[in-house]
């Protein structure tokens, strides 16, 4: 996912703005209040394999708050000794990393800010830089990040809507497998091969997702930007005709994790991961967006807290929750072991891959499921978030 010029949200990896906030639920204090019905049925092969976690559960509570839940673990984890990663951002060349993404652009301007110490003291500058073709790049080597948009990244922005949170999202749209100027794979290695040549790690034997974005659905699915930005009368004329030169590949990329099994298939939309997002077309990099983080350290092994526990933490919080009306009651459809990435601490650049408990939880007024957190190995509520 990508920064939208229509909103200015980043939906890369969550560190590249400060960590995924954590909110403030521990002054929350729970009531006694009693379960109305609660069930669980056999465990799944897998779950057996782990030796205590349910296959489904369910429960029911006064306030509405209901839990008909599958429970899924990834395949390959050992739940007595699950692998936890410390990551730090890697600091790069930022002048090497410019004069690749910039080579043959106009500088119109550049600028490097000091604004200070970031977590952990570290006092980089940061490079914004603009073109005379209009393209931005934002440059912040202390916490590994590179945003890049161009013209065409802006324009595609007002065809393309991969966020389910959008009411134009539309990625289903774009059902093409593979383009004529290269196929997906081979556009895979060559973006992975010129992020290492600017000094950037190697992100090609990591997991990823592609989407193929060709000229003639960006041609139907282009919206008019005056009349869906925030500001109308700053957004950018419709494009209006597409043509082949306009084809180009969608790239989220997640490094390999240290201790992470080889077999582990996990629902990367569940994941919150480093993660770069770019867009590649026959003229090489249209946007990216996204930090750059590598092991910091040998990684560790910690056991998880049962899902019983888990589902404890969450319904002393949210059994007691009041909702305005019966059709706003909150119903946890499922819950998933899976990484979490995120700050390790206020006072440093360093992050942690962190097993939790995700719970999707569903109102009969949003269409948009929300996903509250609850760490896996202290059973502490974390993190609520909006998918």
């Amino acid at each position: 996912m990508n920064w939208n010029p229509r909103n200015g949200r980043k939906m890369g990896s969550a560190v590249l703005a400060g960590a995924l906030l954590l909110f403030g639920l521990a002054s929350c204090k729970p009531t006694e209040d009693v379960v109305s019905a609660a069930s669980t049925v056999s465990a799944s092969p897998s779950s057996q394999a782990a030796g205590t976690i349910p296959a489904s559960i369910q429960q029911s509570f006064p306030n509405g708050l209901t839990i008909d839940a599958a429970v899924t673990i990834p395949d390959g984890w050992d739940l007595q000794a699950v692998a936890t990663q410390q990551m730090n951002p890697v600091v790069f060349d930022a002048d090497k990393v410019a004069g690749q993404l910039l080579a043959g652009k106009d500088i119109a301007n550049h600028q490097t800010l000091t604004p200070g110490p970031t977590r952990g003291g570290n006092e980089t500058p940061q490079d914004i830089y603009t073109t005379a073709d209009d393209t931005h790049l934002n440059l912040d080597p202390a916490l590994g990040s590179v945003r890049l948009t161009t013209p065409q990244a802006e324009a595609i922005s007002y065809a393309y809507f991969p966020e389910e949170t959008s009411e134009y999202y539309n990625r289903d749209a774009y059902t093409a497998e593979s383009l004529p100027f290269m196929a997906p794979e081979d556009a895979h290695a060559q973006v992975c091969a010129q992020l290492v040549e600017m000094g950037l790690p190697d992100l090609s034997d990591g997991p990823y997702e592609v989407v193929a974005l060709d000229h003639e659905t960006l041609q139907q699915q282009e919206q008019d930007p005056k009349q869906i930005d925030i500001k109308p009368e700053t957004a950018p004329e419709k494009k209006g005709t597409w043509t082949q030169d306009d084809d180009c590949y969608v790239f989220t990329l997640h490094p390999a994790l240290a201790g992470e099994p080889a077999d582990t298939q996990v629902d990367l939309s569940l994941v919150a991961r480093p993660t770069v997002t770019v867009y590649y077309g026959s003229s090489g990099f249209l946007s990216i967006e996204g930090g750059f983080y590598e092991p910091a350290g040998e990684p560790a092994a910690q056991a998880v807290v049962p899902v019983e526990q888990a589902v404890q933490t969450f319904t002393d919080f949210y059994s007691t929750k009041k909702y305005s009306s019966e059709e706003a009651a909150e119903h946890v459809t499922d819950i998933a072991l899976v990484y979490y990435f995120h700050s390790a601490g206020d006072l440093t650049d360093t992050c942690e891959i962190w097993p939790v408990w995700n719970f999707r939880v569903e109102t009969g007024l949003e269409s948009t499921p929300q996903f509250v957190m609850v760490d896996a190995v202290t059973g502490l509520l974390v993190d609520t978030r909006v998918s």
